[in-house]
């Protein structure tokens, strides 16, 4: 009996791994209208090798812009470390309009290499956005 079910369990794993990873892309729609995107521009903030005893914060600035013609909100940034913070100047942006993302880093605790990610929340065709963070503390 367990034997067998181990058996499906092993069968169905790339099943469900195909369905999943062939699923066409779909592209949210607002009253059959399509939304457009935001782009995010840098995509990755690489702080190079910083030292903890002269700069206790970093600071990285990342341009958020509205490349649709509808008014897209950003409804959350989320940080995947306490030691990190993000300040959105604007979570409503209009076409064609940018806002910033400051992000800081507290070198205070932290040492070694570090590679962490902001995940940008909003209503655009591409919900979820990732700033990559990255860099390394030294004594």
């Amino acid at each position: 009996m367990i034997v067998s079910a181990f058996k499906l369990f092993i069968v169905c794993i790339p099943l469900w791994v195909m369905s999943c990873s062939s699923s066409p892309k779909s592209k949210r729609t607002v009253d059959n209208v399509s939304i457009g995107e935001i782009v995010v521009e840098p995509r990755k903030c690489d702080f190079g090798q910083v030292s903890a005893k002269k700069q206790e914060v970093v600071v990285c600035i990342a341009k958020i812009k509205n490349e649709s013609d509808r008014i897209i909100n950003i409804s959350k940034i989320d940080v995947s470390c306490g030691c990190m913070k993000a300040y959105l100047q604007s979570d409503r942006l209009t076409a064609g309009d940018s806002t910033v993302v400051s992000i800081e880093i507290n070198t205070k605790k932290q040492r070694g290499y570090f590679n962490k990610v902001i995940y940008i929340n909003s209503n655009a065709a591409n919900s979820l956005v990732l700033l990559r963070v990255k860099g390394e503390i030294l004594d």
